[in-house]
């Protein structure tokens, strides 16, 4: 039974010292509170700067990343001016500080990344007018369509079969039916074999 006295007597303890120490206590003076601050975002820009060693940035571009920096943190500098006119800094203002402060990283990279676009842009050639795209596309469809070569207008008219007997003189591409075809193929069958062809394999 004493045990257990003790022990909730103990957790008591330490749950009113774990509240005392969580809760910061306001109004704290201001100057107390800038070196806070200061401290603060000396952290913010030493992590940022382990990053961009590690990653080997040149030092031309750590000067534009710390010059973006800088400029993020004019907005906290100046939350914290309006919060210590009086001398004490509230909760209220504090939170509003911390508010400030915890946005700074995520300035830095949208005012690098703003910076780019603009970068990018100015390399970039300027677009066309609606002039200029309508002048090009009239050139390109006043543009005659390809003539056929003498090759491919005799190739389109030769569909047809030509005969052998064509190669004693007469015209190459001129078409035959199949009839034509049979009776050519037997003539000269006929011829290697010696025999006249009859009338009735000629038609």
């Amino acid at each position: 039974m004493r045990k257990t006295i003790a022990f909730v007597v103990f957790l008591c303890v330490c749950l009113l010292a774990a509240s005392a120490l969580a809760k910061p206590r306001y109004p704290i003076k201001a100057a107390d509170y800038r070196k806070t601050i200061t401290t603060r975002v000396e952290s913010i820009w030493a992590r940022m700067e382990k990053k961009l060693d590690f990653h080997n940035v040149s030092p031309d571009r750590k000067k534009t990343i710390r010059h973006a920096f800088d400029d993020a943190v004019k907005e906290v500098w100046v939350e914290v001016d309006k919060a210590s006119l009086d001398g004490n800094i509230t909760r209220d203002e504090a939170l509003k500080v911390s508010a400030v402060t915890s946005g700074i990283r995520g300035k830095v990279r949208g005012k690098l990344a703003s910076e780019k676009k603009a970068q990018a842009a100015a390399d970039k050639p300027a677009p066309k007018t609606t002039a200029e795209k309508t002048a090009a596309t009239r050139v390109a469809t006043d543009k005659p369509a390809p003539k056929k070569t003498d090759e491919a207008a005799v190739k389109s008219k030769d569909k047809g079969k030509t005969s052998p007997a064509s190669k004693k003189g007469q015209d190459v591409h001129k078409p035959i039916s199949g009839d034509e075809a049979k009776a050519a193929h037997h003539r000269s069958d006929a011829k290697a074999k010696g025999a006249e062809p009859s009338s009735d394999e000629l038609e």
